[in-house]
């Protein structure tokens, strides 16, 4: 089986947080930097077959991210009548949930022990494996495995679409002189007051006020599922400081930001 690229974060979101041409990766383990053009970085390799419904979903909001962004950037985003963009950053937001390092962690994870435990099976029934068999029986087990989480991520990708149907954007904007910076789990949970909680510690969607994510170096956009109109709200650097800690303690390995910015140090 061949391998693809899968981008954790859309490589059109990704150029938000740059400087027009590059953007810096910061390995937050090690605090390693790199600097690259956005296509670069914040991707997976998965077989080439997984997911053909799910990349289809990803590439068509790649397509209609630029003509949503104008809309944000010229205040016009949540006025009446522009609700075909507000539902571009609510799929996007949703895309982002579950296409994530941990989804696919999660995966990975499935197919050793399924595949450690059907082997193990398979060579007491047989009596023993060549190196041929056993090529063969991992590469099946896989297929098997791959399938059945590419059907999971749809599901709940159309789980979670249903969800934020009835949910509002928000928009945050920072005022201040400080900029958003996005890791490679972005999606946060958020509080009735917009304090912004972490994934790992079992805030999900369901439980969560709201959930929102950075989408430039000025704006993140966030669903509510209690505020019952469209809103803007001003973040200061105290905030965007704040939002920005989660980022990077959220993330898995990486998170990005704009060449010669306060964490470009």
């Amino acid at each position: 089986m061949s391998n693809k690229k899968a981008h954790l974060i859309t490589k059109s979101i990704l150029a938000q947080f740059g400087d027009g041409r590059y953007v810096i990766q910061v390995d937050k383990n090690n605090s390693i930097r790199e600097k690259d053009r956005p296509k670069k970085f914040a991707y997976i390799e998965h077989d080439e077959n997984l997911i053909q419904e799910a990349e289809d979903e990803w590439q068509l909001i790649e397509g209609q991210l630029k003509s949503a962004y104008k809309k944000l950037r010229n205040g016009e985003l949540l006025a009446p009548g522009n609700e075909y963009y507000v539902d571009i950053f609510k799929k996007t937001l949703a895309l982002h949930y579950v296409r994530s390092k941990t989804f696919y962690q999660i995966r990975e994870k499935i197919s050793v022990n399924l595949i450690n435990k059907s082997l193990k099976e398979l060579y007491l029934s047989l009596g023993g494996l060549n190196i041929d068999q056993y090529k063969y029986a991992v590469n099946k087990f896989r297929r098997t495995i791959d399938e059945g989480v590419a059907k999971t991520l749809i599901k709940t990708y159309k789980d979670i679409i249903n969800f934020i149907d009835d949910s509002y954007l928000e928009v945050g904007k920072a005022v201040g002189i400080n900029e958003f910076i996005i890791g490679d789990i972005p999606v946060l949970t958020i509080t009735r007051d917009h304090k912004l909680g972490v994934l790992q510690n079992n805030i999900t969607l369901d439980k969560a006020n709201a959930v929102g994510m950075p989408v430039s170096k000025k704006y993140i956009i966030a669903l509510s599922k209690n505020n019952k109109k469209k809103d803007y709200f001003d973040i200061d650097d105290e905030g965007v400081i704040s939002a920005n800690s989660k980022q990077i303690q959220q993330c898995l390995e990486y998170y990005y930001c704009r060449p010669d910015s306060m964490y470009d140090k």
